[in-house]
């Protein structure tokens, strides 16, 4: 539990460590007044009944209450005792909602922190990533992190508040106080070394079922219409059930367990008091006295076992949440060490005007037996169409995601206007538009969705209407009952493959990008389709730098230059004519694509 503790501490940020530190100071401040408040019992027992005694504590205390000029009567011990017992409690009050807002604050903090250093990781991390891991630690992996560290707060304080009522029974009575707390002390001690280990498994079985739900909803939800079509929806409820099942028994039996300290203290307690009476009456104490000392240890007890109580129930749930707290302690302390400063508003730190160069790029992926890019030299100029083309696994892809910023090479360097831009990729994304062949759409209005506007953020309607116009958009919209503002539901699913193509092509432009890049953008369309976004993308050329990736040749036809890749390198570069007479892997994919024949003009009619 230390070790889990001390993790779950280190993950407050800086800013956060000194209210930290004044909560810490504040649950001292109230054991004190604990302390004070069962100190008050003795006197107010005795002035009630015998008077003060006059040596011992009891005759101390009444000097005290002179020296401050209040007299030492029943009443005034009573209003005292009433005064500190309330005080104590509005301090605990105050001290709880805190430390509640303290610990939610920073768990808020921690989840906009982990969400967005997910968003900047690269590709690469999201590749060997499962969505459904990232979702549960963002969700529910920041908020058991830290609600360990709530309860590590409230560990604290009633751990110091049992420590404060010990601390004056060793005054009052020091030899019982030592038998009685050494068995509860020790009891815990051994309650909690017994069950520990459990609390950790069942924790762990948790997170990790939680992740299989998550992990399933998500591709269920994802392929519903494969789900529903191949009729697998049984296949994925009976899944689901039984990962909700198992983790639904791991709860369960960490929930039973969560109340034996309470059963286990009490008997404890019991066994203590019956300690104290038989104690007082074998030392032939009179019964003034006895009273008094059973009133102080009764007190004490009402105190000190619930405290306990909480202290084994805090350190169980702990545990039970380590797993949770390694997970983010891993994911969030390396989040900071590895930290990349947010430059995306440096948008003048990169012009693009002359050229894109990439020297001697090489890039391989994690446990890759081979580069998907080796030693790639290429020279784009501003305003140049270039159509990159080759078979499955050549490496089209990632040669785009190293230009866009989305992987960084394993070697070599990328140039803009002979600028390396290694450390400065958030900027050199602002001059990009992409389209890639699966549109992602929000369930939200089509002026939002074009100008990809998030939360509060209101879209310029004219750059919209702009960007709907060079799109070829301007059919669509009279279609649409509400104009700009119609719903286009989750992911689009009112609209057809080419309609989401188009918006995908208005909200690359939205931004007034230098470059556009045509990820497959119609490997997925119908013949009509693809014609009208391959003349969507030819009235574009000549304004923009054109990167389209295309398995069919009849979308880069006309392009400037085309790139032949191969195995992760270049072959060959040229446009469609010297590529067909040289190349004859070029002419092989040309002849797959039943291109022999209509070689003349840029792009099809």
């Amino acid at each position: 539990m230390l070790a889990a503790a001390r993790k779950s501490l280190i993950l407050f940020t800086s800013r956060s460590k000194f209210p930290a530190v004044i909560l810490l100071l504040c649950i001292a401040a109230v054991a004190l007044l604990e302390m004070l408040s069962i100190g008050l019992v003795i006197p107010l027992i005795q002035s009630s009944t015998i008077g003060l005694d006059q040596t011992g504590i009891s005759a101390k205390f009444a000097q005290a209450l002179f020296w401050l000029g209040l007299g030492a009567g029943p009443l005034t011990i009573a209003a005292l005792f009433a005064s500190v017992l309330v005080i104590k409690n509005l301090a605990i009050l105050f001290l709880s909602y805190a430390i509640a807002r303290t610990v939610a604050l920073q768990s808020a903090q921690a989840r906009k922190t982990l969400f967005n250093s997910y968003l900047r990781d690269p590709l690469e991390y999201h590749a060997n990533r499962n969505s459904a891991e990232l979702l549960r630690n963002i969700m529910t992996g920041c908020g058991q992190t830290f609600e360990a560290v709530r309860l590590l707060f409230i560990l604290s304080l009633e751990l110091l508040l049992s420590v404060a009522a010990l601390s004056l029974l060793l005054l009052i009575e020091p030899k019982m106080t030592l038998v009685i707390g050494g068995v509860l002390i020790l009891g815990s001690i051994l309650f909690y070394r017994l069950t520990s280990r459990h609390f950790r498994y069942w924790g762990q079985k948790s997170l990790e079922l939680e992740g299989a739900e998550i992990k399933w909803i998500n591709e269920a939800l994802g392929g519903i219409r494969l789900v529903k079509i191949y009729g697998v929806i049984a296949g994925f409820t009976k899944h689901l059930y039984s990962f909700a099942r198992n983790r639904a028994l791991y709860e369960s039996r960490a929930m039973t367990a969560i109340l034996l300290p309470r059963l286990y203290l009490e008997t404890l307690a019991i066994i203590g008091f019956v300690i104290v009476v038989g104690y007082a009456l074998a030392l032939g104490k009179p019964m003034s006295e006895i009273v008094a000392l059973v009133g102080v240890f009764a007190l004490a007890a009402f105190r000190i076992i619930p405290s306990l109580n909480r202290v084994l129930t805090g350190a169980a749930e702990i545990r039970k949440r380590s797993p949770h707290i390694e997970l983010i302690y891993h994911d969030l302390l390396q989040k900071r060490e590895g930290f990349r400063p947010d430059l995306s508003n440096r948008e003048n730190t990169i012009t693009f005007s002359k050229q894109i160069e990439l020297q001697n790029v090489s890039f391989t992926y994690k446990d890759a037996t081979r580069p998907a890019l080796s030693k790639v030299d290429l020279v784009i100029q501003q305003g140049e169409s270039i159509g990159i083309v080759g078979p499955s696994g050549a490496g089209k892809s990632t040669l785009v995601d190293v230009i866009i910023g989305l992987v960084r090479p394993s070697n070599g360097h990328m140039l803009i206007d002979r600028l390396k831009v290694d450390d400065l990729i958030e900027p050199w994304q602002k001059h990009i538009g992409y389209v890639p062949q699966d549109i992602y759409l929000m369930d939200d209005t089509l002026a939002r969705n074009i100008a990809f506007s998030i939360g509060d953020e209101t879209p310029d309607l004219n750059r919209v209407r702009k960007a709907i116009s060079m799109a070829q958009l301007d059919d669509l919209i009279l279609t649409l009952p509400d104009g700009l503002d119609t719903m286009l539901g989750e992911r689009g699913i009112r609209l057809s493959g080419g309609q989401r193509q188009r918006i995908a092509i208005a909200r690359a432009l939205y931004g007034h990008p230098d470059v556009l890049v045509f990820d497959e953008a119609t490997a997925a369309l119908d013949n009509e389709s693809e014609n009208e976004i391959t003349m969507a993308i030819r009235d574009l050329s000549g304004k923009k730098t054109l990167l389209i990736i295309a398995h069919r040749l009849s979308t880069v036809r006309g392009c400037d230059r085309i790139v032949l890749m191969g195995d992760g390198r270049i072959c060959d570069i040229g446009n469609f004519d010297e590529l067909y007479t040289r190349s004859e892997d070029f002419r092989h994919l040309v002849e797959l694509g039943d291109l022999i024949g209509t070689q003349g003009g840029r792009y099809p009619a």
